[in-house]
């Protein structure tokens, strides 16, 4: 059984037992139990769907451009490239790499202050390993989120572990400065106006508490429950999630803002056809005035 489909079903579960508290929960028969079940399940994973996809909230990046040279980790260390965030965080970085030689390698990104190696260690990424033949965008994540400060100078440094084979990260290798709040950086010294292919930014996971509402909105109409106090509840779940986000960087809240506009908009149109167009409007009146 998919894991999602799992916690689904866990949550229609508890959605259950939660709905049983109000006094108006009385399922005629067992079947009916499980249609609203089965209906709140549906309800569940498709919207769950929409919004478990995940979503990358892109800061800085360096991509796009055609051929570039491969420098080889090894040789170059120490190698990687300094940026300039608007963001106040980061937790993942994109870097393009290759393999040299038969075998596997290992590799982890390092996040320091400065715009070059040498300062304050701020965050180490999950190590990534890769096998032969490998070409292509290398993820790295980072289990906690790396303070940043807008505007400041930040390096990334790329690792490869001793027992790793030879492996190669990607520039653009033009006479162009192709991103100009920083450069590529190896042996050390700054390779201006080279930069490597990459991407930094936060992962975007809009939060699951307004899923479970939604979840209960739809268990509470099922069961001819009072709909306005249903969907009031659900908007309230929502309006929650937006002051939450309104404490990040505009630039990531708008991204993330959007995600649960798309969820509202299903959700509504699901249950409350009659609203949805009317709410929807006001949902994004709500979310611009707590964004600005």
């Amino acid at each position: 059984m998919k894991k999602s489909t799992s916690v689904a079903m866990i949550s229609v579960a508890a959605s259950l037992r939660f709905a049983q508290g109000f006094p108006n929960f009385r399922p005629r028969s067992a079947s009916r139990s499980l249609t609203i079940a089965a209906a709140a399940l549906f309800l569940f994973g498709t919207v769950g769907g929409l919004s478990a996809a995940t979503v990358y909230g892109i800061d800085q990046q360096n991509v796009g451009f055609p051929g570039g040279t491969t420098r080889n980790i090894q040789a170059f260390a120490p190698i990687g490239q300094s940026f300039t965030p608007t963001f106040p965080s980061l937790n993942f970085v994109d870097l393009y790499t290759q393999s040299f030689a038969v075998g596997s390698a290992t590799l982890y990104v390092e996040i320091s202050s400065g715009s070059s190696f040498g300062g304050t260690l701020l965050g180490t990424s999950d190590a990534v390993t890769l096998t032969s033949s490998f070409l292509g965008v290398t993820h790295f994540s980072f289990s906690s989120d790396v303070p940043l400060a807008p505007s400041g100078a930040y390096a990334m440094e790329l690792f490869e572990t001793p027992s790793s084979v030879a492996w190669g990260v990607r520039d653009d290798a033009t006479l162009v400065d192709l991103y100009s709040r920083g450069n590529e950086i190896f042996l050390g010294s700054s390779q201006f106006p080279n930069d490597l292919y990459f991407v930094e930014g936060e992962v975007v996971e809009p939060g699951t508490f307004f899923l479970l509402g939604g979840s209960l909105a739809a268990l509470l109409v099922l069961k001819n429950s009072n709909r306005a106090s249903a969907m009031h509840r659900f908007i309230a779940a929502i309006k929650s999630e937006v002051v939450k986000t309104s404490s990040v960087s505009r630039r990531l809240a708008l991204q993330r803002c959007r995600a649960m506009k798309a969820l509202f908009r299903a959700v509504l149109t699901a249950l409350w056809p009659d609203q949805a167009h009317y709410q929807a409007r006001a949902f994004g009146q709500f979310a611009k005035e707590k964004l600005t």
